[in-house]
């Protein structure tokens, strides 16, 4: 438990860092203007990502953990929601893609 809490915590970390670096680069780069227009894409790119993705990432996992003794229920489940990662993906990108004016 102390070790997945300590990966965890280090990753977060380490995304705060990168994304603190990331936003600095923008300042110098493109000034004040430049960071307003890249947090706008950014959190674009979180609301389509949150709508496409269809809650698929929290039920992956409980079913997932659900089939985790059977091999075959387990890889099945896999398969399925790779399947509909990408079907999602592609249907998400292309909305995106055709509202964007």
């Amino acid at each position: 438990m102390i070790r997945s809490v300590r990966i965890v915590g280090s990753a977060a970390i380490v995304n705060i860092v990168l994304g603190i670096i990331r936003l600095k680069i923008f300042a110098i780069l493109l000034g004040p203007a430049g960071v307003g227009l890249a947090g706008l894409y950014t959190n674009l790119m979180a609301l389509s990502s949150t709508v496409s993705g269809l809650g698929m990432g929290s039920s992956g996992v409980r079913q997932v953990a659900r089939s985790n003794n059977d091999e075959l229920r387990r890889s099945v489940v896999l398969k399925a929601l790779w399947l509909s990662g990408l079907g999602l993906g592609v249907l998400g990108g292309g909305t995106t893609y055709f509202l964007r004016e």
